[in-house]
């Protein structure tokens, strides 16, 4: 016999799932989602908007806010579904799919929720969770848009008018597994390090510093730039990934770890090394990372520079 009186159940049925066998509360086996295609998943290279990395060059002019950059892994709501940035289903949240569709049903549209999920661990307890397929974290909406223009990839409303709605509602909800962030205001570049150090005595990620005229985008926009506590390390290239004539990633030994990274070189770089990558192989380059996992992985890494003058102790 189905049970459909529980909020899992529930949304099993508004997924299109027939049959939902009895399960405890903290077994979420049975609702695995579909991996499907949705309309408008192809309108854009990317499902959401990405920042650029924040500097003080690069900081907004005119109204400018930030958001807390929760430490977690980003979840997207699409069509009665919980997403990664990868478009891939992501079960481990599923029982906030409830409080999303009722949010849903307060705009009186279909929308798309964007925010980041987290469990109450840290991030590593997330990443568990999301191998797992099962969790009991929070989404941290930060963003809310029409699922008709998500689709057309055309956005009409500014963030400093859509963000307090979403506030709004998700406070009026008083969900358990659903939180919104505020905006706030950030007055100059000095200001927004000084917010950012807050968080990090806080031992959060960071922010994410965003201008207030912005439409959202799907992929890249330095209308949102992330500011995060970073660390750098010096390691030897031992491989390069070149396609198509241009270096898309660089293999680089640091210490014990060997680790990819494509994220931050310049476009003439990657010409250069895609001409000939073998004058690369060995020599040293600078590497960022945000931050270490328990396992000593080294996490959101990007390309600072080339070493020339390290280049002697090979």
């Amino acid at each position: 016999m189905s049970n459909w009186k529980s909020p899992l159940a529930w949304s099993a049925r508004k997924l299109g799932l027939a049959k939902v066998p009895h399960k405890p509360s903290t077994d979420h086996s049975a609702f695995i989602q579909p991996l499907e295609l949705i309309p408008g998943m192809a309108a854009a290279p990317e499902p959401c908007m990405h920042p650029a990395r924040w500097s003080e060059a690069r900081h907004p002019r005119g109204r400018t806010y930030a958001q807390l950059k929760a430490d977690g892994i980003r979840a997207l709501f699409l069509r009665t579904r919980v997403l990664s940035r990868q478009s891939l289903p992501l079960d481990c949240a599923l029982h906030c799919l409830t409080g999303l569709v009722q949010l849903e049903e307060r705009f009186g549209q279909p929308m798309v929720f964007d925010g980041e999920y987290v469990e109450p661990e840290g991030f590593n307890a997330t990443l568990a969770a999301h191998k797992r397929g099962e969790g009991m974290g929070t989404i941290h909406l930060f963003d809310a848009v029409p699922y008709a223009e998500w689709r057309a990839n055309r956005f009409t409303e500014r963030l400093e008018d859509r963000v307090p709605r979403l506030v709004d509602h998700v406070t009026a909800m008083g969900h358990t597994f659903l939180e919104a962030l505020p905006l706030i205001p950030v007055e100059s570049a000095e200001h927004a390090q000084q917010l950012a150090a807050g968080f990090w005595s806080q031992a959060q990620e960071g922010i994410v510093v965003k201008r207030g005229a912005s439409l959202y985008q799907r992929g890249e926009s330095n209308d949102w730039l992330k500011l995060k506590r970073t660390h750098t390390y010096d390691g030897e290239i031992f491989d390069c990934i070149v396609v198509d004539g241009r270096c898309k990633a660089l293999l680089v030994r640091i210490g014990d770890k060997n680790v990819r990274v494509g994220s931050a070189i310049p476009e003439a770089l990657r010409v250069e090394i895609g001409a000939d990558p073998e004058r690369w192989t060995g020599r040293y380059v600078e590497i960022g990372f945000t931050d270490r996992t328990d396992s000593g992985a080294l996490r959101g890494g990007y390309f600072v520079r080339p070493r020339p003058d390290k280049d002697g102790n090979l």
